[in-house]
């Protein structure tokens, strides 16, 4: 038989674990991120990703890969705004909304993805391109994340190059800490992978056209 007590404690259980259900993590993330800096390449790993809660709801997100192939062919895969939701799962749509003297608007939708359940995140992000070597991303809607800032930045690194990427971000929907920071990991390293993987694939194909002149 059920006292007072227990149905109280139960109900709790209840609420907090509707909470979470049906409050889906961000991407990213998904979308895009700056890195922290190292002139040594990890062949160890092809991508690493360190999620940690700095205060009061806000996560950085440290993330980086080592890949061999030409500066211009890595910016060129960084910058494709319109083209990214080809060979980023997590994109649905992405696009150049506007084009201003030193910032551009970029547009973009995300799934944010938990068990069976789907959010859908909108990303309106100013963005300032420092060629060849950094970007610097800042979103500017408010309309899912209270902070969103970002950056993609390139090394030098022996045999070849370090793309690093960083976020500091705080959603405007709550998702339990414990949730977020495995999400997060997990949903960024596979964006990073499939960047790099497109890095190589635009490297290899350009080196059949040169081989074929």
């Amino acid at each position: 038989m059920q006292t007072s007590s227990h149905r109280l404690w139960y109900g709790r259980v209840l609420s907090v674990r509707r909470q979470w259900l049906f409050s889906v993590l961000f991407i990213c993330a998904c979308c895009y991120p700056s890195y922290a800096s190292s002139t040594q390449p990890n062949r160890t790993k092809a991508v690493t990703v360190s999620v940690s809660k700095i205060s009061n709801g806000v996560y950085s997100v440290e993330g980086r890969f080592f890949v061999t192939a030409p500066l211009e062919v890595i910016w060129e895969v960084l910058t494709d705004y319109d083209a990214i939701h080809g060979f980023v799962a997590s994109l649905e749509h992405s696009r150049v909304k506007e084009q201003h003297d030193g910032f551009l608007l970029i547009e973009q939708e995300a799934n944010g993805r938990f068990f069976i359940f789907t959010r859908k995140i909108y990303i309106l992000l100013e963005v300032i391109e420092e060629p060849p070597l950094k970007i610097w991303m800042k979103e500017v809607s408010k309309k899912d994340f209270d902070l969103y800032e970002a950056s993609w930045e390139i090394e030098q690194a022996d045999s070849g190059l370090n793309v690093i990427y960083s976020l500091n971000s705080k959603p405007s929907f709550w998702v339990p800490s414990f949730i977020v920071k495995s999400r997060m990991r997990k949903n960024i390293s596979a964006s990073l992978k499939e960047i790099r993987s497109e890095i190589i694939k635009r490297n290899q194909t350009q080196g059949i056209r040169l081989s074929n002149k």
